[in-house]
């Protein structure tokens, strides 16, 4: 991880946001605070000592209190995981995958962030589904 003003960047490594992030892919995170994340949008957090980078499926405020819950493209629907606002690293702003660079922040990536958490895991259970009858 190297580290700006504000900006962090990563290589990813795993499987968990396959296709949408993919082994190797560099990703740029920013700072941003639990008001600022939206559901759908992709971010950094501390789990165990490790960075991991998961979809943002739910944000919950209650009491003056914010709550989060992530879940991998890759995985199920039901494993989500929850994740305490301190955790957070940020939110990614920008993927690099080889030459191409990519933004992933604005109204139209936040619309197929959500459609992605609707959708990709139904598409997923249906591929390994047909994976183990053929």
């Amino acid at each position: 991880m190297i580290e700006a003003k504000n900006k962090h960047y990563f290589q990813t490594s795993g499987f968990s946001m396959w296709p949408f992030l993919r082994q190797q892919d560099r990703i740029i995170v920013e700072e941003a605070t639990c008001s600022e994340l939206n559901s759908g949008d992709l971010i950094v957090y501390k789990l165990e000592g490790k960075s991991v980078c998961h979809r943002l499926v739910k944000k919950r405020i209650s009491a003056g209190r914010c709550f989060l819950l992530t879940r991998g493209d890759y995985a199920p629907s039901w494993k989500t995981e929850k994740v305490d606002p301190l955790q957070v690293t940020g939110r990614v702003s920008t993927i690099v995958r080889g030459s191409r660079i990519k933004t992933v922040k604005g109204v139209w990536q936040t619309f197929v962030g959500r459609m992605i958490i609707l959708f990709f895991p139904v598409v997923v259970l249906t591929f390994l589904s047909l994976r183990k009858i053929l």
